[in-house]
């Protein structure tokens, strides 16, 4: 999840916040921080600018946000 979402950095209009998130992110995987990166994701997810197909993704994604 963490990796798609940091692989489109065209989807985020607020850069700082994308990188920030980015980097923070790595860090939880490199130190095995998983409730971390699921904060991360999170952030990350609230911030994502949707396509049209956004609210089926939302109900995809809600399981591993939730853990």
């Amino acid at each position: 999840m963490f990796k798609n979402f940091a692989s489109e950095p065209y989807r985020y209009a607020d850069k700082v916040t994308y990188h920030r998130l980015v980097s923070q992110g790595m860090t939880c995987i490199s130190q095995n921080d998983i409730d971390g990166l699921r904060q991360v994701v999170g952030q990350l997810f609230r911030i994502y600018a949707w396509d049209d197909g956004g609210e089926e993704n939302i109900a995809s994604m809600a399981n591993i946000l939730r853990g």
